[in-house]
């Protein structure tokens, strides 16, 4: 019972934020966008991984996420990596210029009403300019354990890493936008993991 109610309450939440106009869906003429992979490492399996970012001046601010898991099908991402070691989609997102930065990271299993959020505060640039296409990397969340009470392993998390795959993403990248004429600009987070000092 706990399970449907839980869902019931992700989905209404999930529906009162459709009916506000994401950032991610800016539609001015001076737009450009964020891309990114957002992956999980094969044996990594959680419900919904997110990551969220901000204009500097904290105006405005939205998130990259990917549902892996979930009892509603529906509500799982279409999936456009796929393989051995990984698994996740990639986010392209119309934002307006200025500057950025990605500031938190969360892990949900809905079905187990467990989250965890960022352990530290951390702030990580990056910036949209008109008519280009900002690519900040691939962000993998490779899991972790820990112990609980009776000396078991569980599931405690995960990091969040940060690489360059490019070469692999840019078509999905290109295929994903309206103008594949755009420039897309390497500028992939400046750190190994999110929360890196």
């Amino acid at each position: 019972m706990k399970n449907i109610l839980f869902t019931l309450a992700f989905i209404s939440i999930l529906s009162a934020c459709s009916s506000a106009p994401r950032l991610k869906e800016y539609s001015g003429e001076d737009k450009g966008y964020l891309a990114a992979s957002f992956v999980a490492s094969t044996g990594t399996n959680y419900g919904t991984y997110l990551v969220s970012y901000t204009k500097v001046d904290r105006s405005s601010s939205d998130f990259l996420w990917y549902v892996q898991n979930n009892m509603w099908k529906s509500l799982v991402s279409k999936r456009d990596i796929n393989n051995n070691e990984v698994n996740g989609v990639i986010e392209v997102h119309s934002l307006p210029p200025g500057d950025y930065v990605v500031y938190h990271h969360r892990i949900m299993n809905g079905g187990q009403e467990v989250r965890w959020d960022s352990a530290e505060k951390f702030s990580h640039p990056f910036t949209i300019k008109e008519g280009e296409v900002t690519y900040i990397g691939e962000i993998k969340a490779s899991g972790v354990t820990g112990e609980n009470a009776f000396g078991m392993n569980v599931n405690a998390g995960a990091t969040f890493y940060v690489s360059n795959k490019l070469n692999r993403d840019l078509p999905i990248i290109l295929q994903k936008l309206d103008n594949k004429n755009l420039i897309v600009v390497e500028a992939i987070l400046p750190v190994s993991y999110l929360g890196q000092k």
